[in-house]
């Protein structure tokens, strides 16, 4: 039984996807950071550990950080708005392109933009620790943006509804907005390779 029909304006043509979202990755991963949060006691501990920097990234090998820091998050606000932005585009994007494509956009994008990010901070002198989902839910914005023909105040809607979140934990703190412009760039630039499901 499918939970969710999309209608989808990709490539200038309208399409009807059904989508199942009890066997989607997008759920599963919502899942998964969840209890990454909880392992982490709200995100209090193992910081340290799980951030990715290029000095202790790249420089000390410790290069799991590229992956485990997309699963660390810094509070329970961070992760609440992070997961509320995945669920507004995750879904859509997964029944748009399928499970494969969807899993290549997502980590491929967040631990690439990543490392990017973490290189420009190191060469800038800055030590800044990222962590957070925000950095794939930006590439797969710029994979949905790139593809999508819609209407302008379709895209507005799709881009506010994403970076509000992003925006909201922003506030009194840091955000590492260089990791989210890459990976929005990067996630543009797979737009304009992968294809679209019919």
């Amino acid at each position: 039984m499918y939970d969710i029909i999309f209608i989808s304006n990709c490539e200038g043509k309208e399409s009807v996807i059904m989508f199942n979202v009890k066997k989607s990755i997008t759920l599963k991963l919502i899942i998964i950071n969840i209890i990454c949060f909880i392992l982490t006691v709200g995100g209090m501990l193992f910081s340290g550990w799980f951030g990715n920097n290029f000095r202790v990234t790249v420089l000390h090998l410790q290069v799991w950080r590229l992956l485990t820091s997309m699963f660390y998050h810094f509070g329970l606000m961070h992760l609440i708005c992070n997961m509320f932005s995945l669920i507004n585009i995750g879904f859509a994007v997964e029944a748009m392109y399928g499970k494969k494509k969807f899993l290549i956009a997502y980590f491929g994008t967040g631990i690439v933009g990543g490392l990017i990010a973490s290189f420009i901070h190191f060469v800038l002198g800055q030590n800044i620790l990222s962590a957070g989902a925000s950095g794939a839910i930006c590439g797969l914005l710029g994979l949905l943006l790139g593809s999508i023909s819609g209407n302008f105040s379709s895209k507005v809607r799709t881009v506010f509804l994403t970076i509000l979140p992003l925006l909201i934990i922003g506030i009194g703190s840091g955000v590492d907005n260089v990791c989210h412009f890459t990976c929005l760039f990067l996630g543009v630039i797979l737009s304009k390779i992968f294809k679209a499901n019919k």
